[in-house]
């Protein structure tokens, strides 16, 4: 006959058992929404969040460009036949303006007429020379020009003194300078006329003539303004910007008013503040690969973390177990059962540390003798 020990715990398991059938039911309700799409092999779409930040939106147009040659001299034998007595200089040297360059037989003297660098000697000493040759050139290779060609639909925005930026293409180098000449006169005929427009450049030694560049040329400009990533935005079918914010956990769309876009970012004239998070859908996946079971069971039971404390374990040490520790309270022992070594019963005082048993290792050695005798 069972006791009512028993009969009240089996009770009692009923009751959890009937408690827990509407929790049961709540979590599975909840859960379908997440477990629905494993279920049919459906995808879900995926999302990038972009903030509203506050900064600058710049506008240029860029032009194609070459480095040239700004000031350079050539000097030529301009006299009868002669030959070269003596050479001053050597290719590639720089020179200061007044410095000599070559002597003639005839007792004339060649000097630099400016500041720059040999760039070429086409003669040696005791070469004759006729008249008309050239003999020697000396180029600015520090102070450049830079050259473009501006077609008639925006040579009429293109002004002395504006500012611009040139970027050296095989190097990598960006200069500020500014535009110091326009040709009003077109270099070029045909359906469409083109200007030359050039800028003064002073360049490192790496930096030669000949090579390509680009030229950017300021048109508008936003300052400390809302701005917004391209990216972000999306349209609809009139063409007009949107993007998506988060309410809750559905994703609503909020329509824009955008001001002027350098290509990267675009000022954002209403509809966001300044620190708004805002989403764009990037593409779909399935929901296997968005939603694990693992997940949905942490978001609804939660994770438990066990931490094995070994403290006083290991070789050589003692049980984590506490002498004299007692059941919980309201614990009782089974009929027939003894506590574990060193928990006391209820009631029963711990054992004197003189009194408890010794441990396992330590042996006692026999009285009347040493324990190197052996038994009869």
């Amino acid at each position: 006959m069972p006791s009512r020990k028993n009969t009240g715990r089996r009770r009692k398991s009923i009751v959890r058992r009937l408690l827990m059938l509407p929790l049961i039911l709540v979590i599975a309700f909840l859960g379908w929404n997440d477990l629905r799409p494993i279920l049919n092999d459906e995808t879900v779409p995926t999302y990038e969040s972009y903030t509203v930040s506050r900064g600058d939106v710049k506008t240029s147009r860029s032009f194609s460009a070459t480095l040239g040659v700004r000031t350079s001299e050539t000097h030529s034998n301009s006299r009868q036949v002669t030959s070269i007595r003596k050479v001053f200089v050597k290719a590639n040297q720089d020179v200061k303006e007044g410095d000599k360059l070559l002597q003639l037989e005839t007792g004339e003297v060649y000097k630099a007429g400016i500041d720059g660098t040999v760039n070429e000697i086409r003669f040696d000493e005791g070469d004759w020379i006729w008249p008309n040759v050239s003999l020697i050139q000396i180029c600015d290779l520090t102070n450049l020009q830079v050259s473009l060609t501006v077609d008639e639909y925006d040579i009429t925005s293109v002004s002395v003194g504006e500012k611009c930026t040139v970027t050296i293409v095989p190097l990598g180098l960006t200069f500020e300078t500014e535009i110091d000449h326009v040709d009003r006169v077109s270099s070029a005929t045909g359906t469409v006329a083109y200007y030359s427009v050039e800028a003064a450049l002073t360049v490192p030694d790496h930096v030669l003539p000949g090579m390509t560049a680009s030229v950017s040329i300021p048109s508008e400009e936003a300052l400390d303004v809302v701005t917004l990533e391209m990216t972000a935005l999306s349209f609809d079918e009139d063409k007009k910007p949107y993007v998506l914010v988060k309410n809750g956990e559905a994703y609503e769309k909020r329509m824009l008013e955008t001001g002027l876009s350098d290509g990267m970012k675009v000022q954002i004239v209403s509809g966001l503040s300044e620190g708004d998070v805002v989403y764009r859908q990037t593409g779909e996946e399935k929901a296997v690969e968005a939603i694990s079971l693992v997940e949905i069971y942490k978001r609804f039971a939660g994770e438990t973390v066990v931490v094995n404390d070994r403290t006083q374990s290991g070789r050589g040490g003692r049980d984590s177990r506490q002498d004299g520790m007692t059941p919980p309270e309201g614990a009782e022992v089974p009929e027939g059962m003894t506590p574990p070594e060193g928990m006391q019963s209820p009631g029963e005082e711990a054992q004197a540390p003189s009194e408890r048993p010794e441990r396992s290792g330590e042996r006692e050695q026999p009285t009347g003798g040493s324990g190197n005798e052996k038994a009869d």
